[in-house]
């Protein structure tokens, strides 16, 4: 008889900080890919729970391959095989909310809509925000990227409190701030992923690092902060484990599943 001990598990992780470093990069330590693979060989089901838009996933196809749907754009997008299972885009309103922001609070230095497979670019320039990329899609979400955490934390609470009511706004690492519709997120995607699978799952796992992983936590039956995660993030979470300097991810697999 087959040794099938994750049957029914859903592992889903963050990418960034979390099953790779916090570079930005993708590293992913070989303890990981290897722990991931023995996971899906054992009848788990592995996917990822991240902000990246999917090109950007497909660096990983040589290392492994997910079996379950992917969540992209930060929850915005659930994929699989490169279809849109799910999608919550942006309200058409919300083009012209971003512009009078960016307008009215040039405090960053870049500014992109993201569509599926695109992005719009905003840039400062001697002062003034102007577009230099154009995208013609349908936008998921708008990132704001700041010199210093300061800016971005202070954005954020001015975002918070002109359009806290209409906006979701996250940060996925320091100097990053997200904007994507109030209901939307990687919560608002686990809990398709749980109703897309049914009874075939008896646990879902969610491993995360920063705040735009908090959402996903609460839909989770078991909330997992990496220890170099933010403090708001390790609140949430039913446990800590190890740094992902640490191969966070394998030490889960075979410690804690």
């Amino acid at each position: 008889m087959k040794d099938k001990r994750y049957d029914g598990v859903l592992l889903c992780t963050d990418v960034d900080g979390t099953l790779a470093d916090d570079s930005g990069k993708a590293n992913i330590p070989q303890e990981n890919i290897d722990a991931i693979n023995y996971f899906m060989s054992k009848g788990g089901l592995f996917t990822l729970a991240t902000g990246r838009q999917k090109k950007f996933l497909t660096q990983f196809d040589g290392l492994f391959k997910v079996n379950a749907p992917i969540v992209a754009i930060n929850g915005t997008v659930v994929i699989e095989n490169n279809k849109i299972l799910y999608s919550h885009p942006l309200p058409e309103n919300a083009i012209k909310d971003i512009e009078d922001i960016i307008k009215k609070y040039p405090l960053f230095y870049e500014s992109n809509l993201r569509t599926f497979d695109d992005h719009r670019i905003y840039t400062r320039e001697n002062g003034k925000i102007v577009m230099t990329k154009d995208a013609v899609g349908t936008y998921y979400k708008c990132i704001f990227l700041f010199d210093t955490e300061k800016e971005c934390v202070s954005f954020k609470e001015i975002m918070e409190k002109e359009y806290g009511n209409k906006y979701q706004f996250d940060r996925s690492w320091p100097f990053e701030l997200e904007l994507h519709d109030k209901n939307s997120g990687k919560g608002d995607a686990i809990r398709f992923l749980r109703k897309y699978y049914g009874e075939k799952i008896k646990k879902i796992v969610c491993v995360g690092d920063y705040e735009n992983d908090i959402s996903m936590m609460s839909e989770a039956d078991l909330s997992i902060a990496v220890a170099n995660g933010v403090d708001t993030l390790k609140k949430v979470c039913d446990i800590q484990t190890v740094s992902c300097y640490d191969n966070a991810i394998a030490k889960i697999i075979y410690d804690i599943l």
